[in-house]
């Protein structure tokens, strides 16, 4: 369960940006998850009360995201399609060769507090 580990890297780095911005509680935590992190929501929502109750200025906050769809850009004939769907595969010209346009980050994109 890999979540566990992001979830605590994310309470590490949320309590040093709020810490940084005098916020004493967070209230809200908004994630974008790409979807070729391979994150599987439910353990996210199970562990997040876990994890945050260490940190006690994200103790009472709420964990909200959206998960990125894995987009690629074929490198033989440049259509764009979903990783995920085709399994890697540019569904038009059957090419394995791609750049990975979104959905292999996690970001942090609001704190409120």
């Amino acid at each position: 369960m890999h979540e566990l580990g992001i979830l605590y890297n994310m309470a590490k780095t949320v309590t040093k940006i709020a810490e940084e911005n005098n916020i004493d509680n967070v209230t809200e935590i908004y994630l974008e998850i790409g979807s070729l992190k391979g994150i599987v929501p439910q353990f996210l929502d199970e562990a997040f009360p876990y994890v945050a109750g260490q940190f006690p200025c994200i103790e009472k906050a709420v964990l909200k995201y959206r998960v990125i769809p894995a987009k690629g850009l074929c490198d033989d004939c440049n259509a764009i399609y979903d990783l995920c769907d085709n399994e890697g595969i540019c569904p038009r010209c059957h090419s394995r060769n791609k750049k990975v346009l979104s959905g292999d980050d996690i970001t942090i994109v609001q704190i409120s507090g």
